[in-house]
């Protein structure tokens, strides 16, 4: 998916991200370019650089995975 936030994906964003994950038992976790970085980490969403126009890939693996990665990219789409 791609980042549509004109700020990208700073501290508040990066934080509501973060919580939603927390919402789940699968494992989330975020990757973009080489740099990958579990969903649940604040300081490591901020390590990502996300900003508008980056591609992220979700993955969740786990009893809920798929209800995990698809609230994770309606919140991340949903970001302005």
């Amino acid at each position: 998916m791609t980042v549509r936030a004109t700020t990208g994906l700073h501290a508040r964003p990066a934080t509501q991200v973060v919580q939603e994950a927390k919402r789940f038992q699968s494992t989330i976790r975020l990757k973009h370019g080489e740099k990958e970085a579990a969903a649940g980490s604040i300081v490591g969403l901020m390590s990502l650089g996300l900003k508008q126009g980056a591609a992220v890939t979700i993955t969740a693996d786990g009893p809920d995975e798929a209800e995990a990665a698809q609230a994770l990219a309606t919140l991340i789409a949903g970001l302005e």
